[in-house]
């Protein structure tokens, strides 16, 4: 009896085993599963814990985030630890852009190029992509894990960067739950995906921005237009201010345009890779508490420097009542030097 019984039992579990190599879905089948539930011609609504880079900013933000199509797209951050962007909104319509900012009451408009919510934009939407295009990536199926409450198929993936990614997917829905990253352009972050919706009506108006009454609007559109014509002696006939320029550059760098936005002077130069803005104009207070900010000393004066890895620096300071800045993807050493030799 108890042969017959050890028998039936291993039977059982090579059967089970067959049945399960033979109905569980492979990497490919998974994937196209996920970006099928994805998709759908309506909009989509999601709610979003994202970690931009947990190396250097181990602080979850809370993102809502609508789309509609390959082209609009609306964030808003709900709640933000660490730094100043709870309430920050970013609104993408086409060629056109909003960001507001309510920590210094400001809307930027612009086109999608040129106006973006700082990382978090850039987390989203590759995080988005990827799974839009996971097919692309050979992706390997790592097994399978509650997530949740629920089971979740976790897959493999390779980024074109060299760096890797993984997805877990819901086995009964079929919509991405989790994305970790680790990239040499995004860092090494998270998304989670705690709601997602798909066919969703979403009114296309809600794609575009109202501009709270009293906020200050910069419009990158008008600056660039503007800016074509303008010299250094045009601007500084429309300014009270004398307007210091440097006496010293990085090799192969020189002045590429002028422009004059809300009373600011915005003098750019490039080519990259040490490419740099130099904007002065009227004080905008205090900046915000972030962590990355630590104070300098120039021109016998105390500054503010604030350095993203990838991203570039912020260099600030305020001198006879005007606020300076110099931003762009230069070396401290440089950032410093050119500031010295203003004159």
């Amino acid at each position: 009896m108890n042969k017959r019984i050890l028998y039936t039992l291993g039977l059982l579990i090579l059967g089970l085993a067959g049945c399960n190599g033979i109905q569980g879905p492979s990497p490919d089948e998974i994937v196209s599963h996920m970006q099928g539930a994805a998709g759908g011609a309506g909009g989509r609504h999601l709610l979003l814990d994202v970690t931009p880079d947990a190396a250097v900013w181990p602080d979850t933000l809370a993102v809502e985030v609508w789309e509609k199509g390959a082209d609009r797209h609306r964030m808003e951050v709900r709640q933000a630890t660490g730094v100043p962007w709870a309430g920050m909104v970013m609104v993408i319509n086409g060629s056109q852009a909003w960001l507001y900012d309510p920590s210094h009451q400001e809307v930027t408009v612009g086109t999608p190029a040129t106006v973006r919510l700082p990382v978090v934009q850039d987390v989203v939407l590759s995080a988005q992509e990827l799974i839009r295009t996971a097919d692309a990536s050979h992706p390997q199926l790592l097994g399978s894990e509650q997530l949740d409450g629920g089971q979740a198929y976790k897959l493999g993936l390779a980024l074109p960067d060299g760096g890797q990614a993984t997805i877990w997917i819901d086995d009964q829905t079929w919509l991405a739950r989790k994305v970790v990253f680790n990239s040499d352009a995004l860092g090494h972050g998270t998304v989670v995906i705690r709601t997602f919706e798909t066919n969703v009506d979403i009114p296309d108006s809600f794609f575009a921005l109202a501009v709270p009454e009293g906020t200050r609007v910069v419009d990158l559109n008008a600056v660039e237009t503007s800016s074509l014509p303008l010299s250094l002696a045009d601007v500084q006939q429309q300014v009270t201010f004398p307007i210091l320029v440097p006496t010293y550059l990085p090799p192969g760098i020189a002045l590429t345009h002028v422009a004059l936005a809300d009373g600011a002077v915005v003098l750019a130069y490039g080519p990259t890779p040490n490419a740099f803005t130099l904007v002065q104009g009227p004080s905008v207070g205090p900046l915000p508490a972030l962590d990355t900010a630590r104070t300098v000393t120039l021109r016998g004066k105390q500054g503010t420097l604030i350095i993203e890895e990838g991203q570039g620096l912020f260099l600030t300071w305020e001198e006879n009542g005007v606020h300076i800045s110099i931003a762009g993807p230069l070396p401290e050493t440089e950032a410093l030097h050119i500031a010295e030799a203003l004159q």
